[in-house]
């Protein structure tokens, strides 16, 4: 699914998703390294990794749109 690029309103909110999911991503992990309870943990865990694949998925939207190569 190859398009011509994607608008700058566009670009604006997958940089708004790009920051507020990176945010949510460090925060998680932060207190993943200072919680106590095995469940809590278990879920930031689980919080961090779904984050991650959301910013994988943005990445791949900016790809497939070309407004990023292959290396970046």
């Amino acid at each position: 699914m190859k398009t011509e690029g994607i608008t700058p309103q566009e670009m604006a909110s997958l940089h708004e998703i790009i920051c507020f999911k990176n945010a949510c991503a460090v925060k998680a992990n932060a207190f993943h390294q200072l919680a106590n309870d095995e469940r809590l943990k278990k879920l930031l865990e689980q919080d961090t990794a779904f984050a991650k694949q959301q910013l994988r998925d943005v990445l791949y939207v900016l790809r497939t749109t070309n407004t990023v190569s292959k290396g970046e």
